[in-house]
């Protein structure tokens, strides 16, 4: 008869490999037992399986027998987000997982799959609210707007996300993100210049000053999104909460010479 230790090996090799049978029989021998290496096996196996891509075993862990009992937790949801959609339709089917909950320093199921485009899609159309804010994190446009594809900006947008009064057009212009600022203007209607204030705003945001996104542009040496926000008629006078125009916090700040034509052009 196998040890127990032997048992625990074929099992984390079966949800490894993907073998359902496998699994099923290894998981009756294992639970059996009088004494277990590992009290809550399923637990213990779900990150195996989900980082292999096997929604079958998911699907399986997700539900098991008395007493046993597992959870999605936010480290689960981080390994699911780079995995295939079904591992998420599995979550989703065992009726424990909350599309909107917190997976702590990390935000939330969306913020995790801005860079899988099909799992945002999938994520919208299943309920997760693309203006969801927690105290201290960015919200989900934010960082989209930073790091993902432009068409994970539209399908926010498409699913009713604030452009307005956020940091995104901000941060797509420190970071020179032209794609993203089309995006935005064009299809997202955000104001060039507007300077975004909310409650939620990092204080220290607010010791930095807050400004528009030109003001923004220049900070970040961005020297083609300054020229693309003026060329949008963005205002050169507009002053941040410290009372700098661009030129000035470009000036203040040593900002690369081609900024500084830019803005005194």
């Amino acid at each position: 008869m196998a040890t127990p230790a032997t048992l625990l090996t074929s099992l984390e090799t079966a949800a490894t490999s993907g073998s359902l049978p496998a699994l099923q029989t290894l998981l009756s021998q294992y639970t059996s037992l009088p004494s277990r290496p590992v009290p809550n096996i399923y637990q213990h196996l779900l990150p195996l399986a989900i980082s292999s891509g096997h929604s079958h075993l998911t699907s399986l862990l997700l539900s098991p027998a008395p007493p046993f009992q597992t959870t999605i937790t936010p480290s689960l949801i981080a390994s699911a987000s780079a995995g295939p959609l079904s591992i998420f339709e599995a979550f989703l089917a065992s009726g424990k997982f909350d599309i909107n909950a917190s997976t702590g320093h990390t935000g939330s199921a969306l913020i995790l799959s801005l860079s899988n485009p099909p799992l945002v899609s999938w994520l919208l159309a299943h309920g997760a609210d693309p203006n969801l804010h927690m105290s201290g994190m960015r919200r989900a446009l934010d960082l989209a707007v930073i790091n993902s594809d432009p068409s994970v900006v539209r399908e926010l947008i498409a699913h009713g996300v604030k452009v307005r009064g956020t940091n995104a057009l901000k941060a797509a212009a420190y970071y020179g993100r032209i794609d993203m600022l089309e995006v935005l203007v064009g299809e997202g209607g955000a104001d060039v210049d507007e300077v975004p204030d909310y409650p939620e705003m990092l204080d220290r945001e607010r010791e930095l000053g807050l400004g528009t996104a030109l003001h923004e542009a220049v900070l970040g040496g961005q020297v083609d999104a300054v020229r693309w926000l003026i060329g949008k008629g963005a205002r050169r006078d507009v002053k941040d909460s410290l009372g700098r125009t661009p030129l000035e916090l470009a000036r203040e700040k040593g900002a690369v010479e081609e900024v500084v034509k830019a803005l005194e052009e």
